[in-house]
């Protein structure tokens, strides 16, 4: 170790004497190890040991100090970063029955250093605070540091410290592009936090009702499903936020979302998911901020309803899949239970309480009516017109620009394979495999959990359509994986050997009969089953 360490090891021991070098050099590297020497130096460590042998080492910090170098118990700091998230003011009760306030603002000053910054009191409200945002230059003066419950250091600014932005920094400090992981890239093997990760938004954002442990009141959290570029799909939860942070309209059909100040975790039923709170900001493409509430203007949409699975008893939402003129599939959440009336094939008008691209969400408080064909502005398509070949579907994309799911019209080629399989957190589920085939080629139709039951009279050498279904990469190629808005129906045998799917072949992407017009729809015996709204997060 260098003389200046081994300066400050001797004013421990001069301190506590029943300390000898070897053992604070043991402490030393015990530290390094428990933290991680990527985050701290020797100087670092050495500070966190005296502290916590309750000797009083060196002098104030009073120059700029990088996050690597804090130590718990430092005082008059100074330090220059950048923020990665701004929380909002949070009220609480002091001990002395006051009204206290903080705010907590977390900074970096490279990828892999971060820090938790918390304004308390009249330091929450300071003058320009609210302008702030994620990958703004600040520096913080002369604030001190403590350690919280979990361990980890936060820099405290109190009544004689000060927050300023940094209007031109002198700083090689990464941009929050620079530093923003892909949500497929994220490691499974330890606990990662205060991360900014992107991914594609598939389906919409929800709302959950939970109860907090510690205070055991109801609150509320945000939940969304975001695929990254290799195929892989994460479960994302922002707990404590609440359906007015979600914009209420986002225009891209699959937009790009960037959630900032966000943390991993193992759980046993999904695997790794992404976990964020109050203070992670997300970015989501065509709505702006989430914080600043996204577009409010929402028009009403027409579509045909091409499938309504029969949701399961006591379901919180009814899936249907909708198309409209331009032959986009939408996905659309009845959670007001407001469609009752309306049937497979009729055209439907709503307006959608939230819609993300091609998600749209209905609850009691939008409106829904039929609409003649004669009334519609244009004759909208019918399930032929969106039947596309196998090999058509293709991870990530969507028919017609809009939801990433898809129709198909295929034979079964092999009877359905139901197991049993163990996750990676240990859980047992069912999964159901259909090797099934058309004009362009086979794909498996996979079917997991409850989703199961579809398959199981699914008979060899039989013709079906089958709606809602999600290509992912699998293992030997595309896999088609049913969802809630899946329903498989039965393809009629027709004269001649001829079916809906175009003159006995396997199948294809158009569907007429012998004795009908060619934008009439597929012929079907019955529907063989319908998934169901009971688990949002299926594999």
């Amino acid at each position: 170790m260098s003389s200046e360490i081994d300066e400050l090891i001797n004013e421990i021991i001069k301190q506590k004497p029943q300390y000898t070098k070897q053992d604070i050099e043991a402490l030393i590297a015990a530290k390094k190890a428990k933290v991680g020497a990527s985050y701290l130096t020797d100087k670092g460590a050495v500070f966190l040991v005296a502290n916590e042998c309750g000797a009083t080492i060196g002098k104030p910090i009073k120059t700029e100090v990088s996050i690597k170098d804090l130590y718990a118990g430092a005082n008059e700091v100074t330090l220059e970063a950048r923020l990665l998230s701004v929380a909002p003011i949070r009220r609480y009760t002091r001990q002395d029955g006051g009204q206290g306030m903080l705010r907590v603002l977390t900074i970096y000053d490279s990828p892999s250093h971060t820090a938790s910054a918390k304004l308390w009191g009249e330091k929450a409200t300071l003058p320009g605070i609210d302008e702030l945002r994620p990958g703004d230059f600040v520096r913080i003066i002369k604030a001190y540091v403590k350690e919280d419950r979990d361990g980890s250091l936060a820099v405290h600014v109190g009544s004689n410290s000060a927050v300023e932005p940094v209007a031109s920094p002198q700083s090689e400090i990464p941009s929050l592009d620079a530093i923003t992981k892909d949500v497929s890239g994220l490691s499974e093997d330890a606990q990662q936090s205060n991360l900014a990760v992107s991914g594609t938004l598939q389906g919409e954002i929800s709302v959950m009702e939970y109860t907090r442990q510690q205070t055991g009141d109801t609150a509320t959290a945000l939940k969304m499903r975001l695929l990254g570029s290799n195929g892989t799909a994460r479960r994302v939860v922002l707990w404590g936020k609440g359906r007015e942070s979600i914009p209420k309209k986002i225009t891209a059909a699959s937009p790009k979302v960037r959630l900032l100040g966000v943390y991993t975790r193992m759980t046993e039923q999904q695997g790794l998911e992404i976990h964020g709170n109050e203070s992670t900001s997300m970015e989501i493409e065509g709505s702006g901020s989430i914080d600043a509430g996204g577009s409010d203007s929402i028009d009403p949409i027409v579509v045909r309803i091409l499938a309504k699975p029969e949701p399961p008893q006591g379901g919180s939402r009814q899936a249907i899949l909708g198309v409209d003129s331009s032959k986009r599939l939408y996905t659309i959440a009845d959670t007001g239970h407001i469609s009752g009336a309306y049937k497979e094939g009729e055209i439907v008008e709503c307006m959608p309480a939230q819609i993300h691209g091609a998600a749209v969400t209905i609850d009691s408080s939008s409106f829904i009516r039929g609409v003649g064909e004669a009334d519609s502005a244009a004759t909208l398509p019918t399930m032929a017109d969106v039947i596309v070949p196998i090999l058509d579907a293709r991870p990530g994309d969507g028919g017609g620009g809009g939801s990433s799911l898809y129709c198909i019209e295929c034979i079964v080629l092999n009877p359905p394979d139901k197991r049993e399989i163990q996750t990676k957190s240990g859980e047992v589920i069912y999964l159901s495999e259909m090797v099934v085939g058309d004009g362009s080629g086979e794909a498996v139709i996979k079917a997991w959990r409850n989703h199961t039951r579809l398959l199981d009279e699914c008979e060899m050498g039989t013709k079906y359509v089958v709606t809602g279904v999600r290509a992912q990469q699998g293992m030997g190629g595309v896999d088609l994986t049913l969802t809630e808005y899946s329903v498989l129906r039965k393809v009629a045998t027709l004269p001649d050997g001829e079916t809906p799917g175009g003159g006995g072949d396997a199948g294809g992407s158009s569907g007429s009969s012998s004795d009908s017009s060619p934008d009439s729809p597929p012929a079907y015996d019955d529907d063989v089953g319908s998934g169901d709204a009971s688990r949002d997060y299926d594999q």
